[in-house]
């Protein structure tokens, strides 16, 4: 699911640069007499603007689908500065919550140095949590032990999962 949120994420900025583009032929047409501009031109960008709307429509439907099974999207409003996780296999605190990452630092300063300490949230685990597993986390993030999200090569997970 991660490549499908990255590819929605692309379609989104193609269709915003070809909206910038008919934008910007729409205003040169208004204020610059002397420019012409041509109907081909103008009928690509509305054609290409058609095709990435429809693209964006499967791939929103894909994903839907696939909350609808179970799956988790993360975003910053699902985690929190000050929460463990286990990142690469080492327990790791939350820094920062960016709108697409997060900053990490780790509990041994030599994995700090290793400039892995920003975790995507494509990279996190799409399985939903349950409210024990909510429960276990909070418990291994004040100390009392339980379990944590883990980040290894790419995914998250739960320790409990494994």
């Amino acid at each position: 699911m991660a490549t499908t949120l990255r590819r929605i994420q692309r379609l989104e900025a193609d269709f915003r640069r070809y909206h910038r583009e008919l934008d910007q032929q729409e205003l040169r047409k208004k204020y610059e007499s002397s420019v012409r501009i041509s109907r081909k031109s103008l009928e690509y960008c509305e054609k290409q603007m058609d095709e990435v709307q429809e693209q964006l429509d499967y791939w929103k439907k894909v994903v839907a689908e696939h909350e609808d099974q179970g799956l988790k999207v993360w975003g910053p409003e699902d985690l929190s500065v000050g929460q463990r996780i286990l990142a690469h296999g080492r327990p790791a605190v939350i820094v920062k919550v960016n709108p697409k990452t997060l900053r990490v630092k780790f509990d041994l300063e030599w994995m700090n140095a290793l400039n892995i300490t920003k975790v995507p949230y494509d990279a996190l685990s799409q399985k939903k949590t349950d409210p024990k597993a909510n429960d276990e986390l909070n418990a291994f993030a004040s100390g009392s032990g339980g379990s944590a999200i883990q980040v290894r090569r790419g995914t998250v997970q739960s320790c409990s999962d494994r």
